[in-house]
């Protein structure tokens, strides 16, 4: 992130992750605090290790959607409870002109998960969005690509977030998308 940016995020490495890895080389926990939301997502690096991206790629589109059905699934009892969140899946491809420099965005792509999948309470389905995000990182051809699965807390529909117990919620958005993280293993 770049010094003039007007949000935050960090990271927590998974237990996946071996000590002398970058954190780019697995995925990771992302938490972002932004001006209007708080995103807690799973991320899958651009340069995630080998084994991750074939487990990825072996799935194949079809097992990418059954994997997000999951995901989503797993996510229903949060929804329910905190009804101003929203599942979401992020692909963003990025340029660093340098080390701290701001990004260039290249391209983003960005929807709820469960416009993707068949949900009971999904907004107007679109499956060719997981599409496009999911064979834009299997065929990303030398790209800074990484895609993203979590859950987006917004301030003006999320009040619960000024709460104590707020960082149950974020937790609870992590454990739900297992489904991703397991791949790693």
């Amino acid at each position: 992130m770049g010094r003039s940016e007007n949000w935050v995020w960090d990271f927590l490495t998974l237990g996946t992750a071996n000590e002398n890895d970058a954190f780019t080389n697995n995925p990771h926990l992302t938490l972002g605090i932004l001006p209007d939301t708080i995103d807690a997502m799973v991320t899958v690096p651009n340069a995630v290790n080998r084994a991750m991206r074939s487990r990825l790629i072996d799935l194949g589109e079809s097992g990418f959607r059954q994997l997000t059905s999951q995901i989503v699934a797993n996510l229903k009892p949060l929804l329910n409870e905190h009804p101003g969140a929203t599942p979401r899946f992020r692909g963003v491809q990025r340029r660093h002109p340098s080390q701290r420099s701001t990004p260039f965005i290249d391209a983003l792509i960005e929807f709820d998960l469960r416009t993707a999948v068949d949900s009971d309470d999904a907004p107007k389905s679109q499956p060719r969005w997981l599409a496009a995000g999911y064979n834009s990182f299997v065929n990303k051809e030398g790209s800074n690509y990484q895609i993203q699965m979590g859950v987006l807390f917004p301030y003006e529909y999320c009040p619960e977030l000024s709460e104590p117990g707020a960082i149950e919620m974020i937790a609870k958005a992590w454990l739900y998308c297992k489904p991703l993280v397991d791949l790693a293993r």
